[in-house]
C-alpha cells in the first residue's frame, strides 16, 4: 500500500520511543487484529509477552498515546495503516 510506504519513516520514528514490552504488545495486537483479553495467559503465551501486570502497564501507555483503542469487541490498533506496517515487520 502506498500510504503505508509513505508513513514508514514516521512509524519507524514512533517505534523508537516505545519500550520493548510496549512494542511487542503493539505487534501482537496488530497480528491479531482485535484482542478481547490482552492480559490472558493464552494471549501472552502465544505472543511471548511478559506478565499480566506488565501488559496492563504497556496497554495503558499505548491507549493513552492513542496507538491502541478499546472497542466493544476488544483492543485494536488505532491507525489501520500502522497496524499493516507493524504486521510486515
Amino acid at each position: 500500500m502506498e500510504i503505508v510506504k509513505e508513513k514508514s519513516t514516521l512509524y519507524e520514528s514512533l517505534m523508537m520511543f516505545l519500550t520493548a514490552n510496549q512494542f511487542h504488545l503493539l505487534k501482537a495486537i496488530a497480528e491479531e487484529g482485535v484482542v478481547s483479553q490482552p492480559q490472558s495467559r493464552s494471549f501472552s503465551a502465544k505472543h511471548n509477552l511478559p506478565s499480566a501486570s506488565s501488559i496492563k502497564k504497556s496497554l495503558d501507555f499505548l491507549t493513552d498515546k492513542e496507538l491502541v483503542y478499546r472497542t466493544p469487541d476488544g483492543y485494536i490498533i488505532y491507525d489501520r495503516f500502522l497496524g499493516i506496517w507493524i504486521q510486515r515487520l
